[in-house]
């Protein structure tokens, strides 16, 4: 059951960041675009109903294709 419900909320955070691509912007860098906007994990999670723990977790899992800054350090997501 946890694996169904991490499916969807990974769906959910890949549809969140689409759209703060479209809403926001990206810039072009060297490493690829990047969002504009800059949202704690918290503020993500809150916005797609899953938990802080659970929002990390799924960047955790993406990390081939996400990559992002948090104080200063750089984590491959």
């Amino acid at each position: 059951m946890h694996g169904l419900a991490s499916e969807r909320a990974i769906v959910r955070l890949a549809q969140f960041i689409q759209a703060a691509a479209i809403a926001e912007g990206t810039d072009v860098t060297e490493h690829g675009l990047q969002l504009r906007s800059r949202l704690p994990y918290y503020q993500i999670a809150r916005s797609i109903g899953i938990t802080y723990e659970e929002c990390v977790r799924l960047f955790k899992q993406i990390q081939a294709v996400v990559t992002s800054h948090r104080g200063g350090n750089t984590n491959s997501l």
